[in-house]
């Protein structure tokens, strides 16, 4: 857990200092809590479990919810930019 923590603080380092980051993130849909549960390096990928299913764009919208929360931004400042209906997204977050 201390190395996504260590990648967790880097991101919103970035956010603060260039006002937008880029991020890709694995989405796990359908479970009971929604929190940051692992980086694969190979990947580059944060993986977070959603407390939502994969129904009517819940979970896209359970997603943004919760990184509005984590990054404290406003939800019109989180945008999927790919991955809609996938379980690997872009996201890209701004200030």
């Amino acid at each position: 857990m201390q190395f996504l923590d260590l990648n967790l603080d880097l991101i919103k380092r970035r956010l603060e200092e260039k006002g937008e980051i880029v991020i890709k993130v694995k989405v796990k849909p359908g479970k009971k809590q929604t929190f940051f549960m692992d980086y694969i390096s190979e990947l580059e990928a944060f993986v977070l479990s959603l407390g939502a299913l994969p129904v009517d764009g819940k979970a896209n919208k359970e997603l943004i919810r919760f990184m509005s929360d984590f990054f404290v931004v406003k939800k019109t400042n989180i945008v999927i930019t790919s991955g809609q209906g996938a379980k690997i997204k872009i996201i890209k977050i701004t200030l």
